[in-house]
């Protein structure tokens, strides 16, 4: 198991990714890296928090969280703006071409400045434009 993970930090790596294990963190770092998925969906598959089932825009996403009995549906962030916890509306209010990095926050000090709407996780997407004026959360 630990070898298949440095195998992957490698991949990543070698990629131009930057990984963060401690928020769930995988950035670009200004390559088209998140550009080869057409759907947020695609790009979360494989994350160890999350439960996604499904793909495009028929996909469900939930984050597992410890001690926790049952899965929880995230609240979605785009560039500071919260889109609430529906995943068919962050998927479309998101260019994959545009994704910068994507954040799995799931512990209490990570999500506490989203107070109780963060209280399931949060998926904070940031994108290269970062957030614009007169945005209305749809493409």
């Amino acid at each position: 198991m630990k070898t298949v993970v440095m195998l992957i930090l490698c991949l990543l790596a070698l990629a131009g990714c930057s990984v963060s294990g401690q928020m769930g963190t995988v950035q670009n770092d200004g390559q088209p890296f998140y550009s080869r998925f057409s759907h947020l969906a695609d790009a979360l598959k494989g994350h160890p928090s999350l439960i996604v089932r499904g793909s495009g825009s028929q996909a469900s996403v939930v984050l597992r969280k410890s001690g926790s009995v049952s899965n929880q549906t995230p609240l979605y962030v785009i560039d500071g703006m919260a889109l609430g916890r529906d995943y068919n509306q962050a998927n479309r209010a998101v260019n994959m071409h545009q994704v910068k990095s994507i954040r799995i926050l799931r512990s209490t000090a990570e999500v506490i400045a989203y107070g109780h709407l963060g209280a399931n996780g949060v998926i904070e997407i940031e994108t290269f434009h970062g957030p614009t004026e007169g945005w209305s959360g749809s493409r």
